[in-house]
C-alpha cells in the first residue's frame, strides 16, 4: 500500500502517550505508533466493543466452557419456537 505524508497536531497528552509507547518498544517510531493506533481506531469504528460487551462475552464463554450453558443449532431454536407457536 502506498503511503502519504500528512501533518497532524497532537495535544501534549496524546503526544506523551505516543512517545511512551515508542519508548516501551511497542512501536519503533512516533509515526508507526500514530499509524497503527489510528488504523486500529478506524478498524474498530464500525462496531467498537464497549467494556460491558467484553465482560458479557467473557462471562458467556465461561458459562459455555463450564457446561452451565449450551449452544443450540438453528434447527433446535426453530423447533423451540414452533413449540411455543412463535414461528409458523
Amino acid at each position: 500500500m502506498a503511503s502519504q505524508t500528512i501533518t497532524v497536531t497532537l495535544s501534549e497528552q496524546i503526544a506523551h502517550k505516543v512517545h511512551e509507547r515508542v519508548i516501551s518498544g511497542e512501536y519503533s517510531s512516533d509515526s508507526e505508533a500514530v499509524h497503527e493506533l489510528l488504523q486500529r481506531a478506524i478498524d474498530e469504528e464500525g462496531f467498537p466493543l464497549q467494556p460491558w460487551m467484553v465482560a458479557e462475552i467473557k462471562e458467556t464463554i465461561a458459562r459455555l466452557d463450564s457446561g452451565e450453558e449450551k449452544t443450540l443449532s438453528l434447527e433446535e431454536v426453530e423447533h423451540a419456537l414452533r413449540q411455543r407457536r412463535l414461528l409458523d
